[in-house]
């Protein structure tokens, strides 16, 4: 314990590449949003966050951004990205095979597969260099991603392949949730009832609509599915990962002062 406390007395006069700044929470914002839009529901998740967070907030609050093209382009783009959801399925049920993992021929061929993804999606490349960078600053990443943004996020988190990554997903047009995670969508969401393979709807809304897609004037209005989403993102934080983290962050500060 003495050792500790020294290390953190040592860790506040060092450069300030030591800030412990470990957790930062994504929104993924999905079709015909702004960037002024995206920026607004990432606040109005913020706000409802820390209302309920008992003061463990992130340190930083970001949006991973899919830019608001034409009608068409961002269409086609949910075409492409929901056949490309089968190759991602595919890359997954190869690796579960004995020796799948260790295979550099499967490397190889998987990392073709992601180079041509980033490629063809600029969005895709940059969310993906966005969240490395936080992985490799110690940080836990946590991505509420909505609607499209479950597109992104998926793709993204399986190239960046980082325990520290964490994904819930809500409106999603997509057949899987990254490791499984939380997921809500309305019965009576009107947009995703239209697309094939997607994750069954799993929430009544209380009021229902025609289409019940907005993520702020819908799913964060809906008391009970707010409730749900702070929920899991505050699951989405392992205490003891982060009390890991910051004592191996002291450490390193403590190497450089």
């Amino acid at each position: 314990m003495k050792t500790f406390l020294l290390l953190l007395l040592f860790s506040n006069v060092s450069s300030a590449e030591c800030k412990k700044n470990l957790k930062v929470l994504f929104f993924a914002n999905g079709m015909f949003n702004s960037k002024t839009d995206s920026f607004k529901s990432l606040k109005e998740l913020r706000k409802a966050y820390e209302l309920k967070s008992n003061k463990e907030n992130f340190d930083e609050y970001k949006v991973a951004y899919n830019t608001d093209e034409p009608a068409l382009i961002q269409l086609f783009q949910v075409y492409r990205q929901k056949s490309e959801e089968y190759g991602l399925g595919f890359w997954k049920w190869i690796k579960t095979f004995k020796g799948a993992e260790t295979s550099e021929v499967l490397k190889k061929l998987l990392q073709d597969y992601y180079s041509e993804q980033r490629s063809v999606d600029k969005d895709l490349k940059i969310q993906i260099d966005e969240y490395n960078k936080y992985l490799k600053n110690g940080f836990q990443v946590t991505t509420v991603a909505h609607s499209q943004g479950n597109f992104y996020t998926n793709f993204s988190f399986a190239q960046t392949n980082s325990k520290k990554t964490k994904m819930i997903s809500v409106a999603t047009p997509a057949s899987s949730v990254f490791q499984d995670g939380p997921y809500y969508t309305f019965k009576s969401d009107g947009v995703i009832s239209l697309l094939p393979n997607a994750l069954s709807p799993n929430r009544e809304k209380s009021d229902p609509g025609l289409f019940d897609h907005a993520f702020v004037n819908h799913y964060l209005k809906e008391q009970t599915v707010q409730d749900e989403i702070i929920n899991s993102i505050r699951q989405s934080i392992s205490k003891e990962s982060v009390d890991y983290l910051a004592k191996r962050e002291i450490l390193k500060c403590y190497k450089m002062s």
